[in-house]
């Protein structure tokens, strides 16, 4: 399963664009290790499917598969949820001083694993959202591009003309590791996402950001109103850490205009009316399996 997965992957998001190819069996000749990758990782996970099924309801616990059986719409997919909480969980094992703080809000928040449900306790755990986002930014369960057809008259993008029938799009794991929207892209900076506090300098005549030792760990983060893009403002949490967990000064981009550049430019779930309509619904299955896991280990 190990090698049969990240090549299966692979094949799929690169020929997944190129659909014509695939059509007329021109993968095989010009990408055959990946159309043989590809084909293997579509077996596997349809005879994975199938034994599922075939034990039907007997199991004792309820697992996705029960709940994707019982639903209204059978094409519900559970990738970027999944995708989520692997990534927050192998970040936070990398990252000392943002587990350590994560903790202390978990357990601060919260006196028995029970009372961790999806409600506005949870909910105003803004340190835990950002180590989420900060994982869903570095690996975003779609990593590649969600094509759009080019429609007749032609589109324009960044002074770029492009014809009636050509399909467009912008990888997801490039927009979110591009420098202009996420400076240190390739560092897992959770506090990105939170507003540094500011305070009265001694004249009170002006703002000044808080040394970082300062900056209270459980004030808001910056969120968008709809669970879209629009942001709102909040306050500072505590010593920025890379994927190892050494301290990385975040300096000059945790500014409510540099947090909402990121905003702009962050969409694990697309963006959109064609945006994912299960957003809410992830967000909250995310926060309580992490919330619960750091709390009881």
């Amino acid at each position: 399963m190990l090698d049969v997965l990240p090549a299966g992957v692979q094949g799929l998001n690169m020929l997944g664009h190129i659909q014509w190819l695939a059509s007329l069996h021109l993968d095989r000749i010009f990408f055959r290790k990946l159309s043989a990758a590809n084909a293997r990782y579509e077996e596997f996970s349809k005879r994975q499917a199938e034994k599922r099924i075939v034990r039907n309801d007997t199991l004792i616990a309820k697992d996705i598969f029960y709940f994707l059986r019982k639903g209204v719409d059978p094409t519900t997919g559970t990738d970027t949820t999944a995708t989520g909480i692997a990534s927050t969980i192998f970040y936070l094992l990398h990252s000392d001083i943002a587990h350590q703080t994560l903790t202390t809000e978990i357990l601060t928040a919260f006196t028995d694993v029970e009372q961790i449900r999806g409600d506005t306790k949870l909910s105003a755990c803004r340190y835990l959202r950002a180590c989420i986002d900060e994982a869903l930014r570095m690996t975003p369960g779609v990593g590649d591009i969600l094509p759009r057809e080019v429609q007749p008259g032609g589109l324009i993008v960044d002074g770029r003309t492009y014809p009636a029938g050509v399909d467009v799009g912008v990888p997801i794991y490039a927009l979110h590791h591009d420098e202009r929207y996420f400076p240190r892209a390739f560092d897992y900076l959770q506090e990105r996402w939170i507003l540094a506090e500011v305070r009265k300098s001694e004249d009170d005549t002006t703002t000044a950001p808080l040394p970082e030792h300062e900056l209270d760990p459980k004030a808001e983060m910056m969120r968008d109103d709809d669970d879209d893009n629009s942001a709102l403002l909040s306050h500072g949490a505590d010593s920025p850490s890379s994927l190892h967990g050494a301290a990385i000064s975040t300096e000059g981009f945790r500014s409510a205009a540099t947090i909402a550049l990121a905003r702009s430019a962050f969409c694990p779930f697309s963006v959109g009316p064609r945006g994912c309509v299960g957003k809410g619904m992830a967000y909250k299955e995310m926060t309580i399996v992490i919330a619960r896991l750091v709390f009881l280990f």
